[in-house]
C-alpha cells in the first residue's frame, strides 16, 4: 500500500510504501467511496477499473461507452466512463476518464484498479527505490508528488 505523509512544505506530500500485501498498490478513493487498492502504472495512459468496482461505484450502462483497448494482454473489448473524483493521499482530481475491464487481469494483480498517467501526469513525479530483493525488484520505495 502507499500512504500519504505530510511534509514541512504543505504543497508536497510523500507517498511511502508499507509492507502490507500487495506491495505494489496505493489506496485510492473514487467518487467519495473506498479506499480501493490500485496499482500505480507509469506505462498506463489512463485509469483502469474492474467491472466489480464499476458496479460498486454505480456507473450506469448509460454512462458507459464500448471501446477496444490494446494492453499487455492484447486487444480486448472494454468500456469507457468518466469518474467525478479520484483521490490518492492528499491529491484529488475531477472528471478523469477510466477504462472498465472485463478481463481477469486486475483480479490476478490483486488490485481493484490501475492508476495511470491521466492522474499521475498532473504532478511532478519523483520515484525513489531502495535495495533490490532476491527477485531483483526494489524491496521498498516511495513516490513524491508535487503540484
Amino acid at each position: 500500500k502507499i500512504v500519504g505523509q505530510h511534509l514541512e512544505n504543505r504543497r508536497t506530500a510523500q507517498l511511502a510504501r508499507v509492507q502490507d500485501p500487495p506491495p505494489h498498490g496505493g489506496l485510492v478513493e473514487i467518487n467519495g467511496k473506498g479506499p480501493f487498492i490500485f496499482m500505480l502504472d507509469t506505462g498506463a495512459e489512463s485509469i483502469f477499473i474492474s467491472q466489480k468496482l464499476a458496479n460498486q461505484l454505480n456507473i450506469s450502462a448509460a454512462e458507459r461507452q464500448e471501446i477496444r483497448v490494446q494492453g499487455f494482454c492484447g486487444i480486448e473489448m472494454a468500456e469507457y466512463a468518466s469518474l467525478a473524483k479520484v483521490k490518492m493521499g492528499n491529491y484529488q482530481l475531477t472528471n478523469l476518464e477510466t477504462v472498465i475491464l472485463s478481463s481477469p487481469v486486475l483480479k490476478l494483480l490483486e488490485v481493484d484498479g490501475i492508476l495511470g498517467q491521466n492522474f499521475l501526469n498532473n504532478y511532478q513525479q519523483y520515484w525513489r527505490f531502495n535495495q533490490k530483493n532476491p527477485e531483483n525488484f526494489p524491496a521498498d520505495g516511495s513516490l513524491l508528488l508535487t503540484p
